[in-house]
């Protein structure tokens, strides 16, 4: 018995609903890309969705970055996500939408000077935020901390931190960037630093 499943090709116009769209997605994903706007606006949301929900947006440090040393937590520019992956661009979080994030960070952190970090970096209204580090520290057993507010800390002891894993949600509720502030926990004598390789991704997963 012949398949009644009609055949698909790289030429196949896709079905949304009862009405065919106007292009292949492969059209409609390069003229997003060249922002040509023979794109329709309904194309255009279901593209942008699509991207937002699928690729996750990535912030990687190419050389390690040091951070003060003070206890005056700074902005870690490197891992700051500040753009969104949509083809139009905009802000990398935005208001009335739900991410979930992780990062991996691997340090050198002195065990006397110690260090902090918290996810205040970025310039976006964060609410119902959430997030557990998993702290690696030389010689001894990995604590794990939990926090509730953006400013909370997810590294927080002096201690010879090598490596932290942090994973989270939150929701916004303006837009703008989003990212990890670093400095040491007491005193000034070691500054603290995250090694090359270390990034942040984020994921919107709810709107």
């Amino acid at each position: 018995m012949a398949s009644v499943l009609p055949r698909i090709t790289s030429n196949t116009p896709p079905q949304h609903g009862d009405k065919q769209l106007s292009m292949s997605t492969h059209q409609a994903l390069s003229a997003l890309i060249t922002r040509n706007k023979a794109v329709d606006e309904s194309t255009n949301r279901l593209s942008q969705f699509l991207v937002q929900r699928s690729v996750p947006n990535v912030a990687r440090l190419t050389t390690a970055f040091t951070g003060p040393a003070a206890v005056d937590l700074a902005v870690v520019p490197g891992l700051l996500i500040t753009n969104s992956v949509g083809f139009n661009g905009g802000a990398a979080v935005v208001g009335g939408r739900t991410y979930s994030f992780r990062a991996y960070l691997p340090c050198t952190i002195n065990g006397t000077s110690g260090g902090t970090i918290d996810w205040s970096g970025g310039t976006a209204t964060i609410s119902a935020f959430q997030a557990t580090g998993l702290n690696h520290i030389t010689a001894t057993a990995p604590n794990l901390l939990k926090t509730t507010t953006l400013a909370g800390l997810t590294m927080n002891a002096a201690a010879a931190y090598t490596l932290s894993v942090v994973e989270g949600v939150f929701t916004a509720s303006s837009s703008g960037s989003f990212g990890p502030r670093l400095a040491t926990f007491t005193g000034t004598a070691t500054a603290p630093i995250l090694g090359a390789g270390a990034y942040l991704e984020l994921t919107e997963i709810a709107s």
